[in-house]
């Protein structure tokens, strides 16, 4: 058997499209979706468990989504506050009825998420920086950060990319060692990058002079 997958999952209203409850589980999630509706279905009283009868009702099923794999059951719990916050921020009415932290492999908050969970449960907004401050970068993501700014994506670029602020980005490539460009530099490389993309024929070879 296998390592675990540390995976943080969402299930999604298939009425609206919406995304409804963020969660966290070891394993695969087809099954923790039916671990789901069976609580529903036993008539289990807590907000999501009311959610999915509703859908029930209506002679459907949610749907559950993969949101992130994480390496650790730390970092898990982690990347489960941050997207509960992040989601939340984006005006999905999550029926989660926590911060996040805690969950089906046992009861846990970290001491220096607390000051954080306290203002989501306020229902203020969290700012970008906040909301990336309480999410752990895994070295999965600074290893492909790296790898795309040296192939000629720009900071910003790969900030829109993976969700963090520039700033983020850059700290993570000083801290690996790699030389942050100029702007001038940076405009060079984009614009030889866009005549390579616009210079591909239809079938994908470089054009002819």
């Amino acid at each position: 058997m296998g390592a675990p997958s540390f995976l943080i999952y969402g299930l999604v209203d298939p009425r609206s499209g919406q995304l409804r409850y963020v969660g966290l589980h070891a394993g695969d999630l087809t099954k923790r979706l039916r671990e789901h509706l069976c609580l529903a279905r036993k008539g289990r009283k807590i907000y999501v468990y009311d959610w999915i009868r509703q859908v029930l009702s209506a002679g459907l099923n949610p749907g559950i989504v993969e949101l992130e794999a994480c390496g650790s059951e730390a970092e898990m719990r982690e990347a489960e506050v941050w997207h509960i916050a992040y989601w939340r921020s984006l005006g999905c009415r999550l029926t989660n009825l926590t911060a996040g932290g805690e969950g089906a492999l046992g009861y846990r908050h970290y001491d220096e998420n607390r000051a954080k969970m306290s203002r989501a449960k306020k229902g203020k907004p969290w700012t970008k920086a906040q909301l990336e401050a309480s999410r752990k970068i895994s070295p999965e993501i600074e290893l492909k950060m790296q790898q795309e700014y040296r192939m000629g994506l720009s900071c910003d670029a790969i900030a829109a990319l993976y969700g963090y602020s520039r700033t983020g980005v850059t700290k993570v490539l000083v801290r690996n060692g790699v030389q942050i460009r100029n702007a001038a530099q940076q405009r060079w490389i984009s614009t030889k990058m866009k005549k390579a993309a616009e210079c591909l024929g239809e079938n994908g070879a470089p054009c002819q002079d």
